[in-house]
């Protein structure tokens, strides 16, 4: 029993260690987005429609926004609260985020590609489409974070018979990994 927790030990230490860390590191916590889209405020909106000899006008709220972060993706989920004056409803919505990290920019962009629901209404049991509303329409622009790429710098040190010398930094091998709660972004750092 010894030698195989020894063995499972060593294993273990084997693998840790092959595992390359890097240079600089931008973690991003799912809280901190979340409170980003708390901050947005409310997102709403309200139309006029007509259905057959009826006209009306629907409003519509979402509420509990938030980003989930998973292993290797992440997923936009919301409550929509539809009013329409006939019936009154609400839909749990699921969307589809895409995060990304520009190395020209040093950005990382974090955008919801799809999150549609639809607006009906009930009459005798009967439901009625009235429209879909894609709430990635609401969000056209990524939310964007900066990178690693900061540690891309110009250090001098001045020597000690006086002369100054510079050193460039540079950003290289950058990785963006999705983690449970997490957006990790790694870069090693190459001195010249």
């Amino acid at each position: 029993m010894k030698q195989l927790a020894l063995i499972l030990s060593t294993l273990w230490l084997l693998l840790c260690s092959l595992e390359k860390s890097q240079d600089a590191e931008v973690i991003i916590y799912e809280q901190t987005l979340n409170k980003l889209l708390s901050a947005i405020g409310e997102i709403k909106g309200q139309a006029a429609y007509k259905l057959w000899f009826h006209s009306g006008s629907y409003e519509w709220k979402l509420r509990d926004t938030r980003i989930v972060l998973l292993n290797d993706s992440a997923r936009f989920s919301t409550t929509a609260r539809v009013e329409t004056g006939i019936s009154d409803y609400e839909d749990q919505i699921e969307g589809k985020m895409a995060i990304r990290y520009d190395q020209k920019n040093n950005k990382i962009l974090i955008q919801l590609l799809d999150a549609p629901f639809e607006v009906y209404v009930k009459f005798l049991g009967t439901k009625f489409r009235i429209t879909t509303i894609q709430i990635a329409d609401y969000f056209k622009e990524p939310m964007a974070f900066d990178g690693p790429g900061n540690a891309s710098t110009e250090v001098s040190m001045t020597m000690p018979d006086g002369t100054v010398k510079r050193i460039q930094g540079k950003t290289t091998n950058t990785r963006l990994k999705i983690e449970p709660g997490k957006i990790r972004v790694s870069s090693d750092v190459q001195f010249r």
